[in-house]
């Protein structure tokens, strides 16, 4: 479930109640998604469309849709 969700500029940020997903900012322009695990890790994922984004907020778990739906299927790298 989405938290909260503010407006940064062209960035979305969220936050999540979710055990595997602690939150995500959303460029719009570069369309990287940065996502903070539970754990504290962040990675960057590229190339992600808003359609995902949205889809990511808009689902019923976000960590069950990220490791479905965008885990393993962008580029990503630590940060």
């Amino acid at each position: 479930m989405v938290k909260s969700k503010n407006y940064n500029g062209n960035k979305i940020i969220c936050e999540y109640d979710s055990s595997n997903l602690k939150g995500a900012e959303y460029d719009t322009i570069t369309k990287k998604l940065n996502v903070t695990f539970g754990n504290g890790m962040k990675y960057e994922y590229d190339d992600v469309s808003h359609e995902t984004f949205a889809e990511l907020n808009l689902s019923e778990s976000q960590g069950k849709y990220f490791n479905q739906k965008i885990a393993k299927n962008f580029t990503y790298r630590k940060i």
